[in-house]
């Protein structure tokens, strides 16, 4: 908790980072709809971020739900190379 402590932070600051502590190595929960998830994803990028690393709850049921319903809308806005380009295949 980067020693903040009830003892050396008033209340709202020891809650607002004990809250964002939770969200595992001090991550940003992007939680919603696809549209919503894609939509904070894209404002990320504005802001210049180049990369991401993504967790889940439940991997195996949310990472294909990601895949069809998140990815897509990223390629719409020009984040990621539309499924099956070149670009998008990795090299074997």
């Amino acid at each position: 908790m980067k020693n903040i402590t009830p003892q050396t932070a008033s209340p709202e600051e020891f809650q607002r980072t004990r809250n964002h502590q939770a969200n595992g190595m001090a991550g940003l929960p992007l939680v919603g709809d696809p549209d919503a998830v894609a939509q904070d994803m894209t404002r990320l990028a504005a802001l210049g971020l180049r990369g991401i690393a993504v967790s889940f709850v439940n991997y195996l049921d949310e990472l294909p739900f990601f895949c069809a319903e998140v990815l897509p809308r990223l390629a719409r806005a020009g984040l990621r190379e539309p499924p099956g380009s070149a670009a998008a295949r990795v090299p074997a």
